[in-house]
């Protein structure tokens, strides 16, 4: 009989993910309207949810058994979020003043794959990799992506620093800490969690985990729209 690995299963880590992100996104359409302690309640326990989906996504580069697909299903839901994304966050279905944090987490997939094929070509696959960051990070920064050049920046970090826990905790909490939100500052209370995942893969489906970011949004937009300043 194999031994279950003691720890948090991946369902559980995109549990804390979602609710922390649905809290933040709830505090978000709220301002104004909860008291300023509650609203800041809401936007530091927000900070939990990038680093942990950051995690995921990496993992999930990690270890797909289709690349193509995966990264094909993240632009997919990329672009159909950001509707939602534009109604939450603006009240408009059609805004210019950002795009949600998916089309980070899509360009960084690019990022990944030419990390992973440049491992094995010595200095000119490792030329490619950076050039290929680098423009990711001046692209999502000009988008201005949620998370932008940061959340490049992060997961990539999350990437090459996959088999050294203690440099990625780290690194990745300055990185988190360069978002320049004060908010940020409880960003690294992610790891905690993330250092107690066990690996093991849980039972929600992806197609359920996919479509809480979208609809949950759309959810939150159609209230302040018709609750709260309708």
């Amino acid at each position: 009989m194999v031994e279950e690995k003691k720890g948090l299963s991946s369902d559980f880590l995109k549990i804390i993910a979602f609710v922390t992100m649905i809290i933040d996104h709830t505090g978000l359409i709220l301002k104004g309207v909860l008291p300023d302690y509650l609203y800041v309640a809401c936007r530091v326990v927000g900070r939990l949810s990038f680093p942990i989906f950051a995690y995921c996504v990496v993992e999930g580069f990690v270890h797909t058994s289709n690349y193509k697909k995966y990264i094909i299903r993240m632009w997919v839901l990329a672009f159909i979020s950001e509707l939602p994304f534009n109604l939450m966050t603006s009240g408009k279905w059609l805004y210019d003043g950002g795009a949600n944090v998916l089309f980070t987490f899509a360009v960084a997939l690019l990022v990944l794959g030419v990390f992973k094929w440049a491992e094995d070509k010595g200095m000119k696959g490792r030329i490619s990799a950076y050039a290929a960051m680098s423009v990711a990070i001046v692209g999502t920064y000009f988008l201005h992506t949620d998370y932008s050049w940061v959340g490049i920046i992060f997961i990539v970090v999350l990437y090459c620093l996959r088999n050294m826990p203690e440099y990625k905790y780290v690194c990745g909490s300055v990185i988190m800490w360069l978002n320049g939100s004060l908010y940020n500052l409880a960003a690294p209370l992610a790891f905690v969690p993330i250092y107690f995942c066990n690996g093991r893969k849980g039972r929600l489906t992806k197609w359920i985990t996919y479509s809480i970011y979208p609809l949950h949004m759309l959810v939150l937009g159609l209230i302040r729209e018709v609750v709260i300043y309708g």
